[in-house]
């Protein structure tokens, strides 16, 4: 897998087809594999770039990075380094932490942006609501993800993906990795 040194991260990424950018940005229960239905949608008519957020799959921070650089720097950073200036993006879920602030602060770069299951990570009072409407939850989710045990669900697609479509399921649990 191709492998990209930045100066805040080492990241795994591909780049696939031929066109316009379109990048994805996994969520915080995947890696760049997540995207592994959209880009053979995409690729006959885009440049699909699949990237592993730092942290996930095999990309990992540089020194302490972590504690100094969010995402949307790193996304910023790798496509200076691919010598992309415009770019559609499409995240889900983590990844509008990533995507929605290189939007707001380079709008001349993204020339799109989807985002599905995601608020961004941008505050204003009604995130602020919803995250606090929704702490009990997404704490449940939390503590569910640490106590998960094999043949338990994947709190990240659920108990009704476990039970309708086992196979997906385990895909999106293997994209993972091992618990």
């Amino acid at each position: 897998m191709p492998e990209i040194k930045l100066t805040s991260a080492t990241l795994e990424y591909q780049s696939e087809g031929r066109g316009p950018a379109l990048l994805f940005a996994h969520g915080a229960g995947g890696n760049r594999l997540s995207w592994w239905q959209q880009v053979p949608a995409f690729q006959d008519r885009y440049t699909c770039i699949t990237f592993s957020h730092p942290g996930f799959g095999n990309s990992t921070w540089t020194g302490n990075a972590a504690e100094a650089v969010d995402f949307s720097t790193v996304l910023s950073e790798l496509l200076d380094r691919l010598e992309i200036d415009s770019v559609a993006l499409v995240a889900q879920s983590m990844g509008g932490w990533t995507c929605l602030p290189l939007a707001v602060h380079q709008p001349e770069r993204v020339g799109a942006l989807f985002m599905a299951s995601t608020p961004g990570n941008l505050r204003t009072p009604d995130i602020d609501r919803a995250r606090e409407a929704n702490g009990d939850r997404l704490e449940g989710l939390r503590r569910a993800w640490d106590e998960r045990r094999p043949g338990s669900y994947n709190p990240a697609v659920g108990e009704r993906c476990l039970r309708e479509q086992p196979a997906l399921h385990y895909l999106y649990s293997a994209i993972q990795g091992p618990r």
